[in-house]
């Protein structure tokens, strides 16, 4: 992100074009990793998409020679299998020099349980050139790696007699396959968003392609199938924030039923906002009612969010939320981040904002 200004990205200036012609566009967060700035398309009139992981893991089965087979976790996108690469044991592959000198082979290697090991032996086999790496280890956190760009796969180590025996009884090992189980990443993530916003314009031909955008990120979900806020891999699984998560995970059927404020008949609506605190900041909503009296009735409101001048938050983020008198929340959620001043108390934001009552 910010490789390019917007007047130079090709990316930017192509979307633009077609949102002028009312075309959605929706385009991939990358896979740049986990730290802030890595996101790949952050252009504000299309919808930029990631993919999340599963609460399970995906399998892997790795065979030596002919009589040796292991199951582990993996996710890559093919299988693999040689004949050609030595298998070599290097420890706790600690010494990237070492690994270069072996580098093409196939490495195993033995977590030695330290918190940042398996880190470390994950980014030396990939900077060393090693044709496949084989991670004997306890660490249950293996979400972030076993997202691998190169073959891999990751053994308990009550597999390494196995593993290591193989390797000792043959004066020549070569002979391995990995099994691997193929799924999806940013990129299909960004063609179903894509699907499913074709779905929501075939519903509402209508709308516009905000209309379809603002859809879909008002009624995703931050909430994960257990009821508990979405976790962050990245901050060894607390609850996620916008920079991680975005709006959430999309939800199809919401966003093609609850994203637009209904009225039923000729009664009138009343909507009350609900905001969530602002850690170390003073938000309010003017006005925190709104009350729609005939169909198709707009109305505005507008969010104040004022920060004090020292503020010891990197980062603070918080939703206005407009629920219904029955207290049903119709996915008319506006995020909101700010971060602290150089200088004097200011208003970080103050837009206006129009709800159309339908």
């Amino acid at each position: 992100m910010g490789q390019y200004e917007l007047y130079e990205d090709p990316i930017a200036i192509a979307t633009f074009a077609a949102i002028e012609k009312n075309i959605f566009v929706s385009t991939s967060a990358g896979n740049e990793g986990l730290d802030l700035g890595t996101l790949h398309n952050g252009i504000s009139w299309v919808l930029t998409v990631a993919a999340d992981t599963v609460d399970r893991t995906l399998g892997a089965s790795l065979s030596l020679g002919t009589d040796v087979f292991v199951n582990g976790v993996v996710l890559y996108p093919e299988n693999f299998s040689s004949s050609q690469f030595p298998i070599v044991f290097m420890g706790a592959c600690d010494d990237i020099d070492e690994l270069k000198k072996v580098a093409g082979n196939i490495v195993v290697c033995q977590d030695p349980g330290i918190e940042t090991s398996l880190n470390v032996q994950f980014k030396n086999i990939q900077a060393a050139g090693n044709a496949v790496g084989v991670f004997i280890t306890n660490n249950t956190h293996l979400d972030i790696f076993i997202q691998s760009p190169f073959p891999a796969i990751f053994l308990e180590q009550k597999d390494d007699d196995v593993v290591l025996g193989y390797i000792k009884t043959n004066k020549t090992p070569k002979e391995l396959s990995l099994l691997l189980q193929s799924t999806f990443g940013n990129i299909h993530s960004c063609s179903h968003a894509s699907g499913i916003a074709a779905l929501l314009k075939g519903a509402h031909p209508d709308w516009i392609y905000a209309a379809i955008q603002s859809a879909l990120m008002t009624t995703s979900n931050p909430i994960d199938n257990t009821g508990n806020p979405i976790k962050d891999i990245g901050t060894d699984y607390r609850p996620a924030t916008p920079l991680a998560m975005g709006a959430g995970h999309i939800n199809p059927n919401k966003a093609l039923t609850d994203s637009t404020v209904t009225n039923v008949g000729e009664r009138s609506f009343i909507y009350n906002a609900t905001l969530t605190p602002m850690k170390g900041l003073k938000v309010t909503v003017e006005p925190d009612t709104l009350v729609f009296k005939v169909i198709n009735e707009k109305q505005s409101f507008k969010l104040r969010i004022e920060v004090p001048p020292q503020l010891n938050e990197t980062m603070s983020f918080g939703y206005l939320t407009w629920k219904d008198s029955q207290g049903k929340c119709h996915g008319v959620r506006v995020l909101a981040h700010g971060h602290p001043p150089r200088a004097a108390p200011r208003v970080l934001h103050n837009p206006r904002f129009s709800l159309l009552n339908l």
